[in-house]
């Protein structure tokens, strides 16, 4: 075929002088394309602080925006995304006391009095002042955790501390501060379980 010939070695070794060595002749196969491989999940934000303040589920940041008391609680998605949620005083409780301090330093509640808007148990609402008459007379009391460093005021209502926060209600912290008050939610990364892998495609015949 086109100047070729199909035969056996022997013939091709008996025209040969000396040991015969032959080249292989090899082709090149196309394959069907394989698949993009999926994009690698988004990696987690960096730590606000140094590693070992923080397990790496749980990563904590403040809301750039200012919120009231009446305000909804959809603020940490609308800003880091769908991975994060308000923040819990039960997650907070789950960072060891020591590393507290370095962890609210880089967070950004640095001074005392600095706040955030978080829940307990996963409730916004401090249900200890739901009755009528503290509705009317003070307020919708939500929770907030406040830097005090272990002195909170003797007016404060108390209901927990850990490591330099105070966890109590809007109502005294609101008291405190000079004109309007707004303050931050504080948010936490809530690491998702990973989806199962999806299954490999067959193997593509040869091209």
């Amino acid at each position: 075929h086109g100047g070729l010939t199909l035969g056996g070695t022997v013939e091709w070794r008996d025209r040969m002088a000396g040991p015969w060595l032959v080249s292989v002749m090899c082709v090149y196969q196309l394959r069907a394309s394989s698949p993009p491989s999926p994009s690698p999940p988004p990696s987690p934000p960096a730590p606000l602080t140094s590693p070992l303040s923080l397990p790496t589920n749980r990563l904590f940041r403040l809301t750039s925006a200012s919120y009231n008391q009446d305000s909804d609680f959809g603020a940490c998605a609308a800003e880091f995304g769908h991975n994060y949620r308000t923040a819990d005083w039960d997650d907070l409780l789950s960072i060891p006391a020591a590393h507290m301090s370095s962890m609210l330093d880089g967070l950004g509640l640095r001074h005392y009095d600095d706040g955030a808007l978080l829940t307990r148990h996963g409730s916004p609402t401090d249900a200890r002042w739901a009755h009528a008459g503290e509705m009317a007379n003070q307020g919708w009391r939500r929770w907030i955790t406040t830097r005090h460093d272990g002195r909170p005021p003797a007016n404060w209502n108390v209901a927990d501390q850990h490591g330099g926060l105070t966890l109590g209600g809007t109502v005294e912290w609101r008291d405190r501060m000079a004109g309007p008050w707004l303050v931050s939610v504080m948010c936490v990364y809530q690491l998702r379980a990973s989806s199962p892998p999806s299954p490999s495609p067959p193997p593509s015949p040869p091209a």
